[in-house]
């Protein structure tokens, strides 16, 4: 709530990780709506650039230091391939 003051936002919504998202799951099923709409091979595609780029980022955190983890994820280069 600082940060939302010190940043001038007039409001700050509160995110509940205990509970359950708002709505039903379908409302969550994104696989069938990008199946539905003919976009499930690019869901797909995002999907597995996702989990290849935690499974390296996950091997890579096995032999660094928290403080490395932290420069490399925020490095340009980093930012900008997923900004992309």
């Amino acid at each position: 709530m600082r940060l939302a003051a010190k940043l001038g936002l007039p409001k700050v919504d509160a995110v509940d990780w205990n509970e359950n998202a708002p709505g039903d799951e379908k409302s969550y099923d994104f696989s069938a709506w990008a199946d539905a709409h003919g976009r499930g091979d690019e869901l797909k595609a995002l999907i597995a650039k996702g989990q290849a780029a935690a499974n390296a980022e996950a091997a890579r955190k096995r032999c660094l230091p928290v403080a490395a983890w932290m420069s490399e994820i925020n490095s340009p280069a980093s930012l900008a391939e997923f900004a992309a």
